[in-house]
């Protein structure tokens, strides 16, 4: 498969170590469509803590994500990266994670997300190429800054395997502002 070289490449998301786990580079910003509209995360990464045994759900990390446009938009956004088998986003060989974005504001106002073309379902979870739309009294709102918290929770299967020395698991993946019309 040939990369598109006007857009940033998927960059390693989530590593995980021998005695803890971090979360980094995974809220990459991506491409700007809406209005040269600037899309930015409180943080780059989320120390995800020690772990050990078999199974290990790391529990929801929060990040902030805001969108500042110069003039009212119509703002729709994405998360790429590489899809785990049955549910969510990739997270080494043996585990995943989902994103969801949680208590959105559209200038000052409390807002909805809804998939582009599902506006009936309000979880706010992010799925593989599914874009996102704000919403205000159930239907998609223009305006100029949009924040949200975006819900990371992390889970490995098996981590049985051992290992001498401190090991990286990766995942990756980046937010984009997508047009909604």
């Amino acid at each position: 498969m040939m990369s598109d070289p006007m857009k940033p490449p998927l960059r390693p998301a989530v590593k995980v170590g021998a005695a803890g786990a971090l979360l980094s580079g995974l809220l990459i910003a991506g491409e700007v469509h809406a209005a040269e509209c600037r899309l930015s995360l409180s943080r780059p990464e989320v120390d995800l803590g020690a772990f050990a045994g078999q199974g290990v759900l790391f529990g929801k990390r929060t990040v902030h994500l805001n969108v500042v446009c110069p003039q009212d938009t119509l703002i729709a956004l994405r998360f790429r990266g590489v899809p785990a088998v049955g549910q969510g986003f990739k997270f080494g060989e043996q585990g995943y994670f989902n994103l969801s974005l949680q208590q959105a504001v559209l200038d000052g106002r409390p807002a909805e997300l809804a998939p582009l073309h599902n506006r009936a379902d309000r979880s706010g979870q992010l799925l593989q190429d599914q874009a996102m739309v704000v919403l205000a009294a159930g239907v998609p709102a223009v305006g100029r800054v949009f924040s949200a918290q975006v819900q990371v929770e992390t889970y490995l299967f098996d981590t049985t395997t051992a290992v001498r020395d401190k090991t990286v698991l990766e995942g990756g993946g980046r937010f984009e502002l997508v047009p909604a019309g």
